[in-house]
């Protein structure tokens, strides 16, 4: 589904956020770690065509089968798959997502969620180069393995449509906030090279797609090469923790003219496309795919859940969707936002797990003061892994940031003593005792002073006696339906206050009963 629409008057890019939570925010893989294989380049040099063969390699019941030994089945657009068809024009427009993540899991046992995009074409005759480094740019911010789909060879026009993202990357690497993050702030990029030309002097395949990249690369600033491919070049190169490239060879001219078997048009059948060009494609496929060959999504070397993608798409499209590239600088300070609340709220988590041990509903009652410094440890504990965290260096950010989640923690050490509070038995059920109790001592005096004749006052304590239930049974229907709280935690301080009185006078008469008889056991004894 299309994720990231642009328009082609105002090159405004809009996001589809409707149709991007549907992907990302469903509950089986909300909270997973995103894995996100993107494919972009030129336009009309069948991105869209390679996707669907990482659908059918990433549905594929068997990894260790050979996905593509069914030479009948083809890869039709029609039938569920990545929109692809022949001819000149562009097909696809805008950034479009598979729409359903597809689980799989690593050779550690952790499962991931495998996300397939697809790019508009770039170098088209209807998207300016402006355009086509906006494309490249924002692709390159969401992806954690990038296929740069391209023909022939590396261009030098390849390389400098990268130069948007890479002086955004080296911004990243001057303001990390630790020296221990090494990663750089990209992750892989594949060139895959199609249709490549000089098999004599690189063979087709990994190896001489590596070889052919080192010669793209290495261009040394001997005084009479131009200064800027030669940044371009280290830049690359210092923003990614991967390079690679793989050299594939042409499918068959019935596969580039559209001409399929004996059924009529090309629709993706493997017995029509040339065996070499299959060949390597069984070879490339896995190196991207594989679950030992999986990339989770990173920045600055903390995995990114599909949750936490969400809220970096939606401010990267933000930034881009005036319809000119944005300043650096603005792209820098929208990651550092969601990255410092994406660290927020992993320390939340943290904070109201570890609370929940102590006062939730299967917990017992604590001891106030202990539960105290319990509380004060957990915060500690919570704000220490907020600050250790590497992040990007964004003051402003940061403060705001930081200032929330105290809040946020002041608010839940309240709760926590407030819940735990209510737990105490001697506390729940003082208003009812109270009340009760009441009820019962004006009932008995009332009968007694009733007897010796004070026929008023026994009328008046049974009075208060009916004051007591009343007062009892709408206390217990504002804790049950938590309505009228206030009259409620009235009643509560009333009752407490003639808790705390006969509290105290109950006392005084134990003290003085029980002294007489202590003086009385000394004298004798005297």
């Amino acid at each position: 589904m299309q994720i990231v629409s642009i328009d082609a008057e105002t090159n405004q890019f809009t996001l589809n956020e409707d149709a991007l939570k549907g992907v990302l925010l469903g509950k089986a893989c909300a909270n997973k770690p995103a894995v996100v294989v993107s494919v972009a380049g030129p336009f009309r040099l069948g991105k869209s065509f390679l996707l669907n063969f990482f659908l059918r390699y990433l549905n594929s019941e068997d990894d260790e089968a050979d996905w593509l030994s069914d030479e009948t089945v083809s890869i039709d657009p029609d039938q569920a798959g990545f929109g692809w068809a022949h001819g000149c024009d562009r097909d696809t427009t805008g950034i479009w997502m598979w729409s359903k993540p597809i689980m799989r899991t690593t050779p550690d046992g952790r499962e991931v969620a495998v996300l397939l995009v697809d790019t508009q074409g770039t170098f088209d005759n209807q998207t300016t180069a402006e355009v086509n480094a906006m494309v490249f740019a924002l692709n390159a911010l969401i992806s954690s393995y990038q296929v740069y789909n391209i023909s022939k060879r590396i261009g030098e026009d390849i390389l400098q449509h990268m130069h948007l993202f890479t002086k955004f990357g080296q911004m990243v690497s001057d303001k990390k906030t630790s020296e221990k993050v090494t990663n750089r702030p990209f992750q892989r990029l594949m060139f895959l090279v199609r249709d490549w030309g000089s098999p004599k002097q690189h063979y087709y395949g990994n190896e001489g797609g590596e070889a052919h990249l080192a010669d793209v690369l290495n261009v040394q600033d001997d005084g009479e090469v131009n200064q800027e491919l030669v940044e371009v070049r280290e830049d690359i190169q210092a923003c990614f923790d991967d390079l690679g490239c793989y050299l594939l060879p042409h499918p068959g001219y019935e596969v580039a003219e559209g001409m399929g078997d004996d059924t009529g048009d090309f629709t993706g059948q493997i017995s029509v496309i040339r065996p070499l060009f299959v060949e390597k494609l069984r070879d490339f496929v896995p190196r991207v795919l594989a679950p030992e060959n999986l990339a989770t999504k990173r920045v600055l070397g903390e995995e990114v859940t599909c949750k936490a993608l969400f809220d970096y798409i939606k401010v990267y499209v933000a930034e881009f969707g005036q319809g000119t590239l944005p300043k650096v600088s603005t792209v820098f300070n929208a990651t550092a936002e969601v990255n410092h609340r994406n660290i927020k709220e992993q320390a939340k988590q943290m904070f109201d797990e570890e609370v929940a041990k102590l006062t939730g509903p299967n917990a017992a009652y604590r001891d106030e003061e202990m539960l105290k410094v319990a509380l004060e440890a957990i915060k500690e504990k919570t704000i220490l892994f907020y600050q250790d965290t590497p992040k990007l260096d964004c003051k402003q950010v940061e403060e705001e940031v930081f200032q929330g989640l105290d809040d946020e923690l002041e608010k839940d050490y309240a709760e926590a003593l407030a819940l735990n509070d209510n737990k105490a038995i001697t506390k729940l059920l003082r208003t009812p005792g109270t009340l009760a109790g009441c009820a019962f001592v004006c009932t008995v005096v009332g009968h007694f002073v009733g007897f010796i004749g004070f026929a008023s006052l026994a009328s008046l304590l049974a009075w208060v006696t009916w004051l007591c239930f009343i007062a009892l049974s709408f206390n217990l229907y504002c804790k049950y339906s938590g309505q009228f709280t206030e009259i409620s935690e009235l009643i509560d301080d009333q009752a407490d206050i003639v808790y705390k009185v006969g509290q105290k006078e109950i006392l005084k008469f134990v003290v003085a009963a029980y002294a007489p008889k202590q003086t009385r056991g000394a004298k004798k004894s005297n």
